[in-house]
């Protein structure tokens, strides 16, 4: 948040006063005392502005700061040669983050980046000179003073987008977010490679979780002094970017991403509103993930075409702390693939958050798990296959014999594996209305400088 500005003092004479013979000389001495009465407040308020102000110290912002003053741009400077996303290439696909081959690099000309999300009281006097850019706005999560400070929630894509515009900038591009969040040295997180305290994180809180003042949370800034940090980054709310969405691989079909008026844009920054990973230590932001943001977004109850993917069910699974164990990481492989995953996407017409254990096994392969025998055997064709070992809640026996037959249909592709028998767990959370993740997507803003 920028400091306040001084106020500029002038004090105008209208010409020299006439003195009359043997009386005092009022004016100049009452022009003498205001002068110094100037002076001193002069030096009060560019005292007070030049005071550092540490993140506690955030209050209420004063109403007379004007709009563009609260949100200070830092710059980042450029480096075409780092490659982003993560390093290991071979990681299971929930490990978010680009790949090493899709060649995702950093910008090579230097930016500036909003300090944090762009607050309520940024945006409402905008949406009051915008009467056009109208939006279900989402009921209050405190006092309407209290509410000025929290990140701009559930703005919709193309509001955000005119937003930055209106201030000169854009919304960031994937790459610029991510060189800005994690620096020239590609850290984890904001602060380095040392993974924060996540209980004081602003992050992963669960479904009923709410944002949080910006710019409060030491644990959630880029390295450097104070000033020059960008708060908010990894925790608080998820924030849009201007990019379309692709794949952490390359070549596959993103013909859904862009699909006539329908688009999906990536968002970065780790959820809010999800339950802590078991798997910390897989976790850098490098993550990414999609939501739909234009077009026709409501969720279609069947589709087999990979441009309908955006508005289906969306399904994540999330491994368990037991996926280290030996044969699970193998395993994790062949159950993300998309051949397994958007199946288990027909299986849950309702919002759910659950926790999945798998079993991995040589068994007999069958076309539908629930048609084998009590002998094992269906014409006897020996396959690797992954089968539901229990599900947390209370889920009807049609579910759990739908998310069967997905993990089950791995048999065919693994026949001459060589895979081990293993258990493991995933935390499975399944969003069935592509507009729900809105409510806790938020923004900021990059401007280009002007190259020499």
């Amino acid at each position: 948040m920028a400091d306040q500005p001084s106020k500029e003092i002038t004090n105008k004479s209208s010409g020299d006063p006439q003195e009359s013979s043997g009386s005092i000389p009022i004016l100049p001495l009452v022009l003498g005392v205001a002068a110094l009465f100037a002076g001193v407040v002069l030096m009060v308020v560019v005292g007070a502005s030049s005071k550092k102000r540490t993140a506690d110290e955030f209050g209420p912002a004063p109403s007379n700061i004007v709009n563009a003053a609260l949100n200070r741009w830092i710059r980042v400077e450029g480096n075409s040669t780092i490659v982003l996303g993560i390093s290991d290439g071979d990681a299971p696909a929930s490990v978010r983050g680009f790949r090493p081959a899709s060649e995702i690099r950093a910008p090579a000309n230097a930016f500036e980046m909003q300090q944090h999300e762009v607050t309520w009281e940024e945006l409402d006097s905008y949406l009051a000179n915008n009467p056009g850019q109208t939006f279900t706005q989402l009921p209050l999560e405190s006092t309407p003073e209290a509410r000025k400070l929290l990140p701009a929630a559930g703005v919709p894509w193309p509001v955000a987008r005119d937003y930055c515009r209106s201030i000169g900038g854009s919304l960031p591009t994937e790459e610029q977010w991510e060189l800005a969040a994690r620096g020239a040295a590609l850290n984890k997180f904001p602060g380095g490679n040392a993974a924060p305290d996540f209980s004081r994180l602003q992050a992963f809180k669960g479904e009923t979780a709410k944002s949080i003042r910006v710019m409060t949370n030491e644990q959630d800034r880029t390295e450097g002094p104070a000033e020059k940090a960008i708060y908010d980054l990894a925790g608080n709310v998820q924030e849009w970017t201007l990019s379309v969405w692709r794949d952490d691989l390359p070549g596959s079909d993103l013909s859904w991403a862009n699909d006539q008026d329908t688009t999906v844009y990536a968002i970065r920054g780790f959820p809010l509103y999800r339950d802590p990973p078991a798997r910390v230590d897989e976790l850098s932001l490098a993550y990414r993930d999609w939501v739909c943001a234009t077009g026709d977004c409501s969720p279609l109850s069947a589709g087999a075409s990979p441009r309908d993917r955006a508005r289906r069910p969306k399904i994540e699974l999330w491994a368990g702390s037991d996926s280290t164990q030996p044969g699970a990481l193998e395993w994790r492989k062949v159950i993300e693939k998309q051949k397994v995953v958007l199946p288990l996407t027909k299986c849950f017409p309702d919002r759910i958050s659950t926790k999945i254990i798998v079993k991995a096994n040589k068994e007999s392969f069958c076309p539908r798990v629930e048609h084998a025998p009590a002998n094992g055997k269906c014409g006897a064709q020996p396959a690797y296959s992954a089968s539901l070992l229990s599900m947390t809640g209370k889920l009807s026996e049609a579910t759990l014999t739908c998310v069967n037959y997905a993990l089950h249909n791995v048999s065919v592709e693994n026949v001459a594996a060589n895979l081990p028998e293993t258990q493991f767990s995933y935390a499975l959370y399944v969003e069935p209305n592509p507009l729900m993740p809105r409510s806790h997507i938020g923004f900021r803003c990059v401007r280009e400088i002007p190259q020499p």
